[in-house]
């Protein structure tokens, strides 16, 4: 196991070995070491990896699991929820801090996700928040969102604005100048694009349409008299 460590990426042969070594305590932790030096080749181990950090009542172990699926990286947003979880002021310090770091690098395009972790960006509210490694997860979910572009991602952006305007503390204010700032650099949507440009095309030739329309109109309701 730890030569798999060693080995790194190149070890994602041993993934079924390993996933089968998550149900040994003995081995569990070092396979989940190995796992995570694989890193995004480990993907099919999620849903074995997101079943245990459900059911870990280990610190050590629950941290392992999230650095894991933390690794992978996007194709971990599967295990969002079991994520989430651990986010909250139930769990330790460095438990809540290691889910922040992981779902910065899976970065979710997934409001909900940032709803979760934005009451944690104000220190004040909690000793043991860690109102950096928040905001850091909130700005990686906020690109997440910019690169879904169109009117949906200006929405949800601007609910996100809305809320984090709303949290009190410099470091929510930061994240709100943040979040503006990466909203404003949405790339319209093909539509939009097509619309605008077909909305420019008829106030250029406005004087030629009309007639045209006009035209049409009473070519239709003269063709409705004949029949």
């Amino acid at each position: 196991l730890f030569a798999l460590q060693s080995i790194g990426r190149g070890a994602d042969y041993a993934i079924p070995e390993l996933v089968q070594m998550l149900s040994n305590s003995s081995l569990r932790d070092l396979s989940l070491s190995a796992l995570r030096a694989i890193g995004p080749s480990a993907a099919p181990a999620i849903p074995a990896i997101r079943g245990l950090l459900e059911s870990s009542e280990s610190e050590n172990t629950t941290q392992l699991c999230i650095s894991v699926l933390g690794s992978i990286g996007s194709a971990a947003d599967s295990a969002l929820p079991a994520i989430l979880s651990k986010v909250g002021p139930k769990n330790t310090q460095n438990v809540r801090s290691g889910a922040m770091s992981a779902l910065q690098r899976i970065a979710p395009a997934s409001v909900e996700a940032a709803e979760a972790v934005l009451p944690y960006t104000n220190p004040e509210d909690a000793p043991n928040n860690n109102p950096l490694a928040a905001v850091a997860a909130v700005q990686a979910i906020g690109q997440s969102l910019r690169e879904q572009k169109g009117p949906k991602a200006r929405s949800d952006l601007d609910h996100l604005i809305a809320r984090a305007g709303s949290i009190p503390g410099r470091d929510a204010a930061k994240l709100t100048e943040d979040l503006i700032r990466i909203r404003s650099r949405i790339e319209p949507s093909l539509a939009e694009i097509l619309t605008e440009r077909a909305m420019t095309f008829i106030q250029a030739n406005r004087y030629l349409i009309a007639p045209l329309i006009a035209a049409g109109i009473y070519l239709t309701n003269l063709f409705i008299l004949l029949i």
